[in-house]
């Protein structure tokens, strides 16, 4: 069974995946006579996409200490 924070993390790394992947559509499908466009539209993907890395690493930073914590409680 999932905690919640286990179903946020995979929601935001689904979420990284799909930016991931619009990125690279994006370089490719957009032609180079737009180049202004293509630009702005990859890079705020690409910082979207990094927000959602930072967040879900910050996630499991504090799972991994509270089942850390929790495991120190029960050797007590």
């Amino acid at each position: 069974m999932l905690t919640n924070i286990e179903k946020i993390r995979l929601v935001l790394n689904i979420l990284f995946v799909l930016g991931f992947v619009a990125i690279v559509v994006m370089y490719f499908a957009i032609s180079d006579e737009r180049q202004p466009l293509k630009q702005h539209l990859i890079v705020g993907t690409c910082l979207g996409t990094i927000f959602f890395k930072i967040v879900e690493s910050a996630l499991r930073m504090h799972q991994n200490v509270m089942e850390r914590n929790n495991r120190r409680k029960s050797n007590e």
